[in-house]
């Protein structure tokens, strides 16, 4: 069990890292914009949710190639381990045009939402300027999965690292110019972000191909021809994926309209409480993105006990960095408030206070769950799991929320309360389930036969 936590960290420490550097180039892209004035940040805030949005679903989909490459990786099949590495490219190029679409067309969808078309405008001029880079971004979700697959994602966190600060600088270049070039605004802070992803996928196929570190592999930067049959089934597999994410990364939003009702106090609680949950939460998509990969790695061998200590031993880490995390917050929340959300109103603070456990709770659960749907994805289980966060959120979350609030008198928190009930459900769901898959894996090692 030790040995399975060591394991988790060793990997998913870089990948946590590599996580919150692609947070921090969106937040950069933001922070610049702001000083263009309200109307640009505006804008960008509503261009970088609809990217968001859209690009969860694809980074879904592609997550389905990690674990079976490392499936190949544990086998030491080199020949389908290129296949799946080709195939991920394949799919990130197939689903980053897709995407591509659809934010050459963001005025056109914020229109229709009933946005300003002054708004809509500069949205639509920094989305034609990342456009582009969701396709590197899918690319790099397939490298840095594939890294992982082969239990080597270190070269991630110098790559991510140096991102951050290269973004800054070409962002601030761009949005605002330079010697006799004038900048070219919104449309720059784009491009900017489009231009880091290209040189962050450049540098990571540079490491696969040439890197001593994976020469073994034999990797080549020429893709396979494309296999229709087992790109059908990446999308039959990661789709499911994509949609748990999407569920959960919406389902805060849909919550702030109905929240709207009990006024502008309660609004920006709820806010707040979303995203400091979404910042602590952010190191627990590297550990889960790790599981995956180790839980690939034993169900290949079909080895029960492993996978046994590796369930055990997410529980202890989650619970460990919960009470941590958690214990920073709630003693540092004031300063929180006043140094990182610029609240001084003492009703809104005070509203947030009292929101405070409900949100660490929140976050306990949500964490509990993300942790072992990794491990269902690296048991290939991802179906199911889907079907039980879309029941939760959107029949206990929702509903409840709405039955705790005006029926029992709950006011807003009444849809937290709810919220916490769905996460319960779902990180219980997930235990039972990755249990039960566990317990009936053949002993004969189907996978490591088919391979060899």
């Amino acid at each position: 069990m030790i040995a399975s936590i060591k394991q988790l960290i060793f990997l998913g420490g870089p990948l946590a890292v590599a996580f919150v550097s692609q947070m921090a180039i969106s937040f950069t892209d933001a922070a610049l914009v702001a000083r263009l004035g309200p109307e640009a940040l505006a804008a960008v805030t509503l261009a970088l949710g609809l990217f968001s949005l859209v690009s969860v679903m694809g980074l879904g989909i592609i997550t389905a190639v990690s674990p079976l490459a490392a499936e190949s990786f544990r086998c030491n099949n080199k020949i389908k381990l290129q296949q799946w590495f080709s195939d991920g490219n394949w799919l990130s190029l197939i689903i980053g045009v897709l995407s591509v679409v659809v934010f050459l067309s963001t005025k056109r969808i914020l229109l229709l939402m009933g946005q300003d078309e002054y708004i809509a405008d500069l949205a639509q001029k920094y989305n034609s300027g990342a456009a582009a880079g969701v396709i590197f971004f899918y690319i790099y979700v397939n490298i840095r999965g594939f890294m992982s697959a082969v239990g080597d994602s270190k070269p991630l966190t110098w790559i991510m690292l140096a991102a951050i600060p290269a973004n800054f600088i070409l962002s601030f270049l761009l949005i605002f110019g330079f010697g006799t070039f004038g900048g070219l605004g919104v449309y720059g802070a784009g491009l900017g972000s489009t231009t880091v992803r290209l040189f962050i996928i450049v540098v990571a196929f540079f490491l696969l191909l040439q890197g001593r570190r994976f020469r073994f592999l034999k990797l080549s930067i020429r893709m396979a021809k494309i296999d229709w049959a087992r790109i059908s089934y990446l999308f039959r597999l990661g789709t499911p994926i994509g949609f748990r994410i999407l569920v959960g990364e919406g389902f805060p939003s849909v919550i702030a309209f109905m929240i709207a009702a009990y006024g502008a106090d309660a609004v920006v609680a709820h806010t707040i409480g979303i995203r400091i949950d979404a910042l602590i939460s952010v190191l627990v998509l590297g550990i889960s993105t790790a599981t995956t990969t180790v839980a690939a790695w034993y169900r290949v061998d079909a080895d029960k006990v492993r996978l046994r200590q590796l369930r055990l031993g997410v529980a202890i880490l989650t619970i460990g960095y919960v009470i941590i995390i958690s214990g920073v917050v709630y003693f540092s929340y004031g300063f929180i408030l006043s140094m990182v959300f610029n609240i001084s109103d003492y009703s809104t603070a005070s509203l947030s206070q009292k929101l405070l456990p409900l949100v660490l709770l929140s976050f306990a659960f949500g964490t509990l769950g993300t942790m072992y749907n990794g491990l269902l994805v690296g048991l290939l289980d991802t179906t199911l799991p889907t079907i039980v966060v879309i029941a939760s959120y959107w029949g206990v979350g929702l509903v409840g929320g709405y039955i705790f609030s005006e029926y029992f008198n709950f006011g807003f928190t009444g849809y937290w309360y709810a919220m916490i009930a769905a996460s319960l459900i779902v990180a219980l769901f997930n235990y039972v389930r990755v249990g039960y898959l566990i317990e009936n894996i053949s002993a004969s090692s189907p996978v490591k036969n088919r391979e060899e």
